[in-house]
C-alpha cells in the first residue's frame, strides 16, 4: 500500500498517529538518563591475593605465576598482566570488549578454585573482582571548620557520612585525611624494666583488666537469664591508676597515658585550609546527574544548620561538567536546526512549505526519544552528538518530497495529485538514501574495542532519527502539503528576485554540465589533482586516539625521595599550593599529602613521600586559556623546587579515563629484573629526548630504605624465647599494639601501647629495646638479632606471563601519531639484548588497533552502500558512478581537519564512516532522476543536463541544511565540544567538497561509465 496516498486520504488518522508519537516521546524524554559517556563495561577481571611477610620474588613464584597459569586457559582471554609486590599479588585478566563479564568472572573463579591448594598455607584466599570505572569518585567534598581536626573528623563521620551513604545511588563515602581519637600509653622502657616488667606484660595486663565477656545463662525460678561479666575502664583516669603488680604499681608510674589522637598519616587541605575530604562513589548503573542532585540537596540541608565557622565545599562534581556539556550540545543542536530552517525559507520562499519541512525536525527528534528509551540508551555526548549530527539530515527526505510536490504544483497539478504523485516519484530515492546512510553503521557489529563501545550508541541514535525522518517524509509531509499547498504558486515566483536569481543559477549550472561533458577527461584530471593534494596533507594533520576534553581538572603529583618524612612532604605541597593558587583561572585547590595518583583519587592511603594536588579551573567558557596552557604554567612554576619529582597531568586527557594507559608507553619484556631496570632507564632517556614528551617515568620505583631485624635463631632458642615473641616486642615498641578498647558514649577507641617517642627515635633505641627471656632475664635486642638497613623490595610487573618494565610519557604539544613514529624510529637503532623484547603500547597501540578496525568498517560500509544502490537501480554501473562521490568527500574531510587544526582520531574516523552514507544521497537523487528522464525518452546528455537543473535546488538545500546544522558543533562551542568537533568538521568539509564537485563530476563519470557499459554490451552482442 502507498503510504503517502493513505495518509493524504486519512489526515485525522495521520495527525493522531503523530500526536501519539509526540506524547510517548515526551514521556520517554523524562525517563532517559543523563551521563557524560555511554555505559562502558571494561572487560578486566582482577585477582587479589595477600601473603604477608613475603618478598616480591616469593610472591611472583609462589602466588602470581600459578594464578597466571590457570587463568591463561579461560576462554576469550586477550591478555594477562600482574603486579607482585611485597605482601600482595594482583593478576589482571583482560578480555575482548563485548564479553559477558558475569560469565568471564565465573570462569576465572572456577579456575582459581583449581589452584587454591597449590598456594602457600599462609596466603589469603584469592579475591576475584571486576574493574569498574565507577570506582573513581563522582563527587569530592571538602569540609573545614574551627573544631579542630579530631573533632571535625568525628563530626563528619557521625553527621555527614551516614546521611550521604543512605542516599539512593550512593555506594560508598570515604573520609580522606582527618584524625581519630586514641588512648596512647607511652611507656618509659627504663622505668618499666626497673620493676621487672616488659611491654608484653603491660599489654597482657591491659587486656586482662578491661574485659566484657558473656558468661552463659543462669536460672532464677522459672526465668532463665543471660550472664555477662564486665570489668571495663570508665575513664582515662582509671587507666592511669591501673595496678600492674601485687605491690600496687600504677600504670602512671611507668607510662604516660594520653587521651589524644592517632598519628597523622595524611594532611588534607581545601584552598589552603586544613580539613577533611569526602570521596563519594556511585553505585554501578546509577545515573551520575541524578545521584549528584540528591547529594546536593542533602548537603544544602546539612549546611542550613551549620554555624558560620563550618564550611562544606565542592572540590569536584562530575555532574557539573556533564550538565554543561550536554546543555551546550543541545543548544548547538537547536541552533543548527534554526539555521537549517532558515536555509529552507531562503530557498523555498514560502512560509507554508518551510513550516511543513520544519516540522520534520522536532517530530523526528521526539520519535527518536521513544526508540532510545526502548533501546535503554541515555542522553550522553555520543547519543546527543548523534542527534545533533542528524539534525540537518532529518529534513533531507522532507526537502526532496516537498520540493517535488512544490514543483508539480507550480507546473499546474492539483494539491492532492501533487502530494501523492510527487512523493511517490521520489519515494524510492529517499528510501535508498536513508538505507545507505543507515547502512554505514552496520559494520559496527564487526569491530571491537573502545571505538565500538562509543560508536554503537551514536550509530543507533542516528539510525533511529533517520528512519523516523523517513516515516515523517512519506506520511506527514504529503498530508500537510495536500492541505496547505492548495493556492496558486506559479505566479508568485515570477516577481520574486530570489526566484529570478535561482533560475539564472539553474541555467548557468545546465551550461556548466554541458561544458563538463564536452571536456570530460579534463574534468577527471582536475579532480584527480585535488584528491592527490588532499592526500599530501595527511602527514601534516597528525593523529591521536580520542580528542581530550577541556574539563579544567588538573592533577599535580608530587614525589620526594623514598623515606622522606610526611612533614617534609607537607612543606613542599604547601609551596606548590601557593604557586598554583596565584593562577587567575584556578577555582579550587584540594591537596592530599601522604597519597598520590589513583590512591588519592580513590581516597586511599599512600606513602609519606607523596602528595597529590587537585586543581579545578573555572569553566572553559569563562577563561581565555586552555587547560594545557595552565598545565605548562604550573610546570614552569614548580620546576625549580629541589628534590621533588613533580608531574602535572590533565585528568581529561584520556577522555574520562577510558584510553589505554598513558599516551605513550614503551614496554620491555625479559627474564632478569636488573637488566629490565637498566633498559628502562636507557629507554626513558630515549623517550625524554623525543620532542613532545613530558612526565617520562619508568615502572621501576626507587628502592625504599628498610630496617631489617634478622633474629639469630640459635641464640634465641638457647635463651628460650621464640622468634614470634621478638617480632611482637619490636612491633609493640615502635608501631604500638592495640591492647584493648576504651568505650565511651557508644563509641570505641583504641588503647595503644608503645614506647615513648624518646625511646624510639633512632636505630640505637631499637638496638636497646629489651626483651624478656626465661633464661637470662631482660636482654637487649642486639644480643639476639642483627639490625641492618637494606634496600626495600620493589614490585615485579608481568605482561602475558613475562617480566615487564614500562616507560610511560604524557604528550606536550605534539600529536600522538608523530611522537609514536619518532620513538619507533629511535627504537630501530636501540641495542636490545637477546631474549628481550621492546614495543610501544598504551594509547598508541589502542589507536593503531582502533584505526585498523575502523578502516575495516569503512570498507564494509562502502561495499554495503554499493550493494544497496545496485539493488535499487538494478544496475552495476550507475551505483559505481555514485560511489565516486566518496573520494570527492575525502578532499574536503582532510582539508577541513587541516584548516581547523583537528587531528585524525577515532572520532574523526567515525565521522568519515558517516560521511560515506551521507555524500551518496545527493548523487542518488541525481542519478535516480536521470534514469527517470531517460526512461521517458530523453537522450543521455539531455537527461543529465535536465536532471541537474531540476535536482540542483533539492541537492543544494539538503547539503546546506546538513552542513549548517552541524556548523555549531564543528566550531567546538561549549563544554565537551572538543570531542564532537572533529566528527562534525569531517562531515561538513566532506559534504562541502563532495556537493560542489559532484555537481560537475558526477554527470561526467555517469557519461563515461554508461558509455563504457554500452561499448562492452556492443562487443558482447557481436
Amino acid at each position: 500500500m502507498n503510504l503517502s496516498k493513505f495518509t493524504v486520504k486519512r489526515p485525522i488518522f495521520t495527525i493522531m498517529a503523530i500526536l501519539i508519537i509526540i506524547f510517548l516521546g515526551f514521556i520517554s524524554f523524562g525517563d532517559l538518563g543523563l551521563d557524560l559517556l555511554p555505559d562502558l563495561e571494561f572487560p578486566i577481571v582482577a585477582v587479589l591475593t595477600d601473603y604477608e611477610g613475603a618478598a616480591p620474588e616469593e610472591i611472583e613464584s609462589m602466588v602470581t605465576r600459578p594464578i597466571e597459569d590457570v587463568i591463561g586457559t579461560v576462554d576469550g582471554l586477550e591478555g594477562i598482566s600482574s603486579v607482585s609486590s611485597s605482601d600482595q599479588s594482583m593478576v589482571m585478566a583482560e578480555f575482548s570488549f563485548g564479553t559477558d563479564m558475569d560469565f568471564a568472572m565465573l570462569d576465572v573463579r572456577e579456575q582459581i578454585d583449581l589452584v587454591r591448594g597449590l598456594l602457600p598455607d599462609d596466603a589469603s584466599d584469592p579475591i576475584v573482582v571486576g574493574f569498574d570505572p565507577e570506582m573513581l569518585p563522582m563527587v569530592t567534598l571538602g569540609v573545614s571548620g574551627d573544631l579542630g581536626i579530631l573533632a571535625l573528623t568525628e563530626w563528619v563521620e557521625d553527621m555527614i557520612v551516614p546521611r550521604l551513604e543512605r542516599l539512593e545511588g550512593v555506594a560508598t563515602v570515604d573520609v580522606v585525611g582527618g584524625l581519630t581519637r586514641e588512648i596512647q600509653v607511652n611507656v618509659d622502657q627504663d622505668k618499666l624494666n626497673s620493676y621487672g616488667l616488659t611491654l608484653s606484660n603491660l599489654v597482657e595486663t591491659l587486656q586482662g583488666e578491661n574485659i566484657r565477656m558473656p558468661g552463659g545463662s543462669v536460672r532464677d525460678g522459672q526465668i532463665e537469664m543471660l550472664t555477662r561479666t564486665t570489668g571495663e575502664f570508665d575513664s582515662v583516669a582509671e587507666i592511669n591508676s591501673l595496678k600492674l603488680n601485687e605491690v600496687g604499681l600504677e600504670l602512671s608510674e611507668v607510662a604516660e597515658v594520653v587521651d589524644g589522637e592517632s598519628d597523622t598519616s595524611q594532611y588534607t587541605r581545601i584552598n589552603g585550609v586544613e580539613g577533611i575530604g569526602l570521596s563519594i562513589q556511585r553505585e554501578s548503573g546509577a545515573n551520575t546527574v541524578i545521584v549528584s542532585q540528591r547529594i546536593r540537596e542533602e548537603i544544602e540541608e546539612i549546611q542550613a544548620n551549620l554555624s558560620d565557622d563550618m564550611n562544606i565545599s565542592y572540590v569536584y562534581d562530575e555532574a557539573d561538567f556533564i550538565i554543561e556539556a550536554i546543555g551546550d550540545l543541545g543548544l548547538n543542536a537547536a541552533l543548527g536546526a534554526l539555521m537549517a530552517i532558515l536555509v529552507l525559507y531562503v530557498f523555498l520562499r514560502n512560509i507554508k512549505t518551510t513550516i511543513i519541512i520544519g516540522l520534520a525536525i522536532p517530530i523526528s527528534v521526539v520519535a527518536t526519544f521513544v526508540l532510545m528509551y526502548f533501546a535503554d540508551l541515555t542522553f550522553n555526548l555520543m547519543t546527543l552528538g548523534g542527534i545533533a549530527l542528524g539534525i540537518g539530515m532529518l529534513v533531507d527526505n522532507a526537502i526532496v518530497v516537498i520540493e517535488n510536490i512544490y514543483r508539480m504544483r507550480q507546473e499546474g497539478s492539483g494539491a492532492m495529485l501533487a502530494a501523492t504523485e510527487g512523493s511517490g516519484e521520489v519515494a524510492s530515492a529517499i528510501i535508498a538514501s536513508t538505507l545507505t546512510t543507515a547502512a554505514v553503521f552496520l559494520p559496527i557489529v564487526y569491530i571491537e574495542g573502545i571505538a565500538s563501545e562509543l560508536f554503537s550508541e551514536l550509530a543507533m541514535t542516528v539510525a533511529f532519527a533517520l528512519f523516523a525522518s523517513l516515516l515523517v517524509a512519506l506520511s506527514l509531509i504529503p498530508m500537510l502539503a495536500s492541505k496547505l499547498l492548495n493556492g496558486v504558486l506559479a505566479e508568485k515566483d515570477k516577481i520574486n528576485l530570489l526566484a529570478t536569481t535561482g533560475v539564472k543559477i539553474k541555467n548557468l549550472y545546465g551550461s556548466l554540465i554541458g561544458a563538463a561533458l564536452n571536456h570530460r577527461f579534463l574534468v577527471v584530471f582536475i579532480v584527480v589533482i585535488f584528491f592527490s593534494l588532499s592526500l599530501f596533507l595527511v602527514p601534516f594533520i597528525g593523529a591521536e586516539f580520542i580528542p581530550p576534553m577541556d574539563e579544567g581538572e588538573i592533577i599535580v603529583e608530587i614525589e620526594l625521595p623514598v623515606g622522606t618524612r610526611l612533614s617534609e612532604t607537607n612543606k613542599i605541597a604547601l609551596d606548590v599550593e601557593e604557586k598554583v593558587a596565584e593562577i587567575p583561572e584556578v577555582e579550587t585547590v584540594y591537596s592530599t599529602v601522604g597519597a598520590a595518583g589513583q590512591a588519592a583519587l580513590l581516597g586511599l592511603g599512600g606513602s609519606s613521600n607523596q602528595a597529590n594536588v587537585e586543581v579545578s579551573l573555572i569553566s572553559s567558557t569563562d577563561r581565555d586559556r586552555t587547560t594545557i596552557d595552565i598545565i605548562r604554567e604550573i610546570q614552569q612554576q614548580t620546576s625549580g623546587i629541589p628534590r621533588a619529582d613533580i608531574s602535572v597531568i590533565d585528568m581529561a586527557a584520556d577522555f574520562g579515563g577510558i584510553a589505554g594507559g598513558s599516551p605513550v608507553e614503551v614496554r620491555i619484556q625479559g627474564p632478569e629484573l636488573a637488566v629490565l631496570e637498566e633498559l628502562s632507564e636507557q629507554l626513558a632517556d630515549l623517550v625524554a629526548g623525543v620532542s613532545g614528551t613530558m612526565n617520562v617515568e619508568t615502572s621501576f620505583e626507587e628502592s625504599r630504605p628498610e630496617v631489617v631485624v634478622r633474629v639469630d635463631q640459635d641464640k634465641s632458642s638457647q635463651l628460650g624465647i621464640p622468634t614470634a615473641a621478638i617480632a611482637n616486642t619490636v612491633n609493640t615498641g615502635l608501631d604500638g599494639t592495640v591492647a584493648s578498647l576504651y568505650r565511651s558514649e557508644g563509641n570505641e577507641y583504641d588503647i595503644r601501647v608503645r614506647l615513648a617517642e624518646t625511646g624510639r627515635e633512632n636505630i640505637t633505641d631499637l638496638e636497646r629495646l629489651r626483651i624478656a627471656t626465661p633464661e637470662a632475664g631482660l636482654i637487649e635486642l642486639q644480643e639476639v638479632a642483627e639490625i641492618e638497613i637494606v634496600a626495600g623490595p620493589v614490585q615485579i610487573n608481568r605482561e602475558n606471563q613475562q617480566r615487564t618494565g614500562t616507560v610511560s610519557s604524557d604528550l606536550d604539544g605534539r600529536d600522538l601519531g608523530a611522537v609514536a613514529e619518532d620513538i619507533e624510529a629511535k627504537l630501530s637503532g636501540f641495542n636490545i639484548p637477546e631474549g628481550y623484547l621492546v614495543n610501544i603500547t598504551g594509547e598508541a597501540e589502542e589507536m593503531e588497533e582502533a584505526f585498523a578496525d575502523l578502516s575495516y568498517a569503512f570498507i564494509l560500509a562502502v561495499v554495503l552502500i554499493y550493494m544497496i544502490m545496485a539493488a535499487q537501480f538494478e544496475s552495476l554501473i550507475h551505483p559505481f558512478a555514485i560511489m565516486f562521490s566518496v573520494p570527492l568527500a575525502v578532499i574536503g574531510a582532510i582539508g577541513g581537519l587541516f584548516i581547523t587544526g583537528h587531528r585524525l582520531s577515532v572520532i574523526a574516523f567515525i565521522g568519515a564512516i558517516m560521511l560515506v552514507g551521507i555524500v551518496v544521497n545527493n548523487a542518488i537523487v541525481f542519478v535516480d532522476y536521470v534514469n527517470i528522464l531517460r526512461n521517458n525518452g530523453q537522450e543521455k546528455r539531455e537527461a543529465l543536463i535536465n536532471a541537474g537543473m531540476v535536482r540542483l535546488r533539492p541537492i543544494a538545500m539538503t547539503a546546506l541544511t546538513t552542513m549548517l546544522a552541524m556548523l555549531p558543533m564543528a566550531m567546538g562551542l561549549g563544554e565537551g565540544a572538543e570531542v564532537q568537533a572533529p566528527m562534525a568538521v569531517v562531515v561538513v568539509g566532506g559534504l562541502l567538497s563532495s556537493t560542489f564537485l559532484t555537481l560537475v563530476f558526477l554527470p561526467v563519470v555517469y557519461s563515461l561509465l554508461d558509455g563504457l557499459a554500452e561499448s562492452i554490451k556492443g562487443l558482447i552482442s557481436r
